[in-house]
């Protein structure tokens, strides 16, 4: 197990370097550049400014530099928000989107297993069919149209509803921004709505498989009740597939937030790769390219790691493997 988790985190440092490497050739090879991309620029300015970040020397000359200053942990100055720098920008909008992320994460997994499960209890019954139902939904629609949605049909439209039936004075339902608990949780929502339909469609499915097994049999023969075989003999089994699918889902959490936050005026990193974009901020789309790469892969390491420790049958086939 020590060799895999050795020869894992090796893999992730080469993945890391990968990623930065493409990132930076392909920002640098992308036609037009910082200085010309919102409106006409004198010459002789353009050419003082390319010198002043660096932009004049050779590409090759430009990488390594990049690469040392970031394996000292600068990720260099934004040229959109003058004289700042990308690792400030990027921690001062980080907080914003670990906690979306990680609400986001919470409710998919949670309303996902519970639902998964009373699924696979009730199968071939019409709530069966409903759950399986908003699952098919909720991978199919991405999570930038079902933010839309929600912003729309329940922020703006119910919530002027709410106001005009009650006589409030505003809107209560809060439909952009991070200042109130009010205004976390439709983002949140939004967001989870794809891990939440994953993980219920892979919950229903392993745990009929459990439901079937001879061990939970064995526990109705006993007379355990329904609620003693679902946490100690169900739960421990069918959840164990789940834990395969964490990595991708932090995946997706995290990408649909470029979107989501925007939607939602959000000031986190997300909203800031896609205004970075806009305007070709190199420094900036590299550097927050280099967070989110880095987290999705730390994610899928611990999340295989995790699955080779608490399933005994993967520890067992690594050591056959490794001799």
């Amino acid at each position: 197990m020590f060799r895999y988790i050795i020869k894992r985190i090796i893999f992730s440092l080469l993945t890391i370097w990968l990623l930065v490497t493409l990132t930076f050739l392909l920002m640098h090879l992308m036609p037009g550049d910082p200085f010309i991309s919102t409106k006409a620029v004198d010459p002789a300015v353009r050419e003082m400014m390319f010198k002043k970040y660096g932009l004049d020397k050779p590409l090759i000359v430009q990488y390594f530099i990049y690469m040392g200053k970031m394996l000292r942990g600068d990720l260099g100055v934004s040229l959109h928000y003058k004289g700042a720098q990308v690792v400030d920008r990027v921690f001062d909008a980080f907080p914003y989107s670990f906690e979306l992320g990680l609400r986001s994460l919470i409710i998919g997994i949670a309303l996902g297993l519970i639902l998964g499960i009373v699924a696979a209890k009730r199968n071939g019954k019409i709530s069966d069919g409903l759950i399986m139902g908003v699952a098919v939904i909720g991978i199919s629609v991405p999570s930038f149209i079902m933010a839309a949605l929600l912003n729309y049909g329940v922020g703006l439209k119910f919530g002027n509803f709410l106001k005009d039936i009650f006589g409030l004075s505003r809107n209560p339902i809060p439909i952009s921004g991070w200042n109130s608990e009010a205004s976390k949780w439709l983002p949140a929502i939004a967001l989870s709505f794809g891990t939440l339909a994953s993980i219920a469609r892979l919950m229903r499915a392993s745990t009929m498989d459990v439901l079937n097994a001879d061990y939970i049999k064995t526990a109705k023969a006993k007379g355990l009740s329904e609620g003693q075989i679902t946490r100690h003999h169900m739960m421990r089994n069918a959840i164990l597939p789940i834990i395969t699918i964490l990595g991708p889902a932090a995946a997706s959490i995290l990408t649909g937030a470029f979107v989501v936050e925007s939607v939602f005026a959000i000031a986190g990193m997300g909203k800031f790769f896609v205004l970075s974009i806009q305007v070709l901020d190199y420094p900036m789309i590299i550097g927050t390219t280099v967070i989110y790469g880095v987290l999705l892969i730390v994610m899928n390491t611990l999340v295989d790691i995790v699955y080779g420790i608490v399933d005994p049958r993967i520890r067992l086939e690594r050591k056959g493997i490794s001799g």
